[in-house]
């Protein structure tokens, strides 16, 4: 009877610590949180080129400390298929929603053409 409790206690407790562990993200893959994933950049850039055909677009980053010093090296992204990329083209102003997909790659969601004119606070003048 002492031997069959003894077992049981050790399957208890191998049960236990096998439930706790973490099982490694696949080879080649970074681990991923659930909440860093769900997390979406966005950000202004200028468009140098669109690809329709691989559905990739190439941009400047606006705001970025190395694109004010005239130095920026465009970036190469691929677009979400709902995407209509037939409406932008090199040296338009844009705004990118990018999300990281399941395999870890940061795909562009959403392209709407950035607003460049200049805020002002105070409002234009009445027309007479």
């Amino acid at each position: 009877m002492k031997v069959l409790a003894t077992a049981c206690a050790v399957l208890l407790a191998g049960s236990v610590a096998f439930a706790q562990a973490t099982t490694p993200p696949p080879a080649g893959q970074q681990p991923t949180m659930g909440a860093d994933k769900a997390k979406a950049k966005e950000f202004t850039a200028e468009v140098v080129s669109i690809d329709q055909t691989a559905k990739t677009i190439t941009f400047n980053k606006k705001g970025d400390a190395t694109a004010s010093a005239g130095a920026a090296t465009p970036m190469t992204l691929p677009v979400d298929d709902k995407a209509d990329l037939s409406k932008y083209k090199a040296g338009d102003q844009v705004k990118l929603v990018c999300k990281t997909d399941d395999t870890g790659r940061e795909v562009v969601k959403k392209i709407e053409k950035a607003d460049t004119r200049p805020a002002t606070d105070t409002p234009p003048p009445p027309t007479p």
